[in-house]
């Protein structure tokens, strides 16, 4: 129960900070969303900030459940092709999940407890990155990935912005010509 009611939190929360953004939102507008009282808002988490990390939190945990699935496919092109797919559907799927994650990144500065946090998470990703350039034969396996993970960035912020689901493809079709063609250089 007590868990139900902190999932509840988090994603009335995640909702609002995406469609109202975070200074528009307050914890009554959650508590009603949430359908709980808004005491019991402060029960999980002491003040709306805490409220934003513990969402972002549950993103990590997502996505590090999605790359433990990528991590028991057996060859690197896989796991690579899992990588670009799984990108692609989440910028479709979960708008407000990419939405608030651009609003804090680019807002890091409001949120200084998740700068680190932030950081670490990037930081443990590159070298998984790097590995499965290294095992694809690239030059410059480190340079490839900084410059996928640029491009994934831009991509999002540009969807999130213009909301053009043919665009989006095309840009889908351009990554997947660059990194799983096997006949492009």
């Amino acid at each position: 129960m007590r868990e139900q009611s902190r999932e509840r939190i988090i994603q009335a929360a995640l909702k609002l900070f995406a469609h109202k953004g975070f200074y528009s939102t307050s914890i009554a507008d959650i508590a009603k969303e949430a359908g709980v009282a808004k005491g019991l808002i402060y029960n999980y988490f002491e003040s709306k900030e805490a409220l934003m990390e513990g969402v972002i939190m549950h993103i990590f945990e997502v996505g590090a459940n999605i790359l433990g699935e990528m991590q028991k496919l057996e060859t690197a092109f896989g796991q690579f092709e899992f990588l670009i797919n799984l990108s692609f559907d989440y910028i479709r799927k979960n708008f407000d999940l990419t939405k608030i994650m651009t609003q804090v990144l680019l807002q890091i500065d409001d949120f200084p407890n998740l700068r680190e946090t932030l950081m670490g998470r990037y930081t443990a990703l590159m070298p998984a990155w790097i590995y499965l350039f290294e095992q694809l034969n690239y030059p410059d396996p480190r340079g490839e990935a900084l410059m996928l993970g640029a491009m994934l960035d831009g991509i999002g912020i540009n969807y999130l912005s213009l909301r053009n689901d043919d665009l989006l493809s095309e840009h889908e079709a351009i990554i997947r010509r660059r990194y799983l063609d096997p006949h492009h250089p």
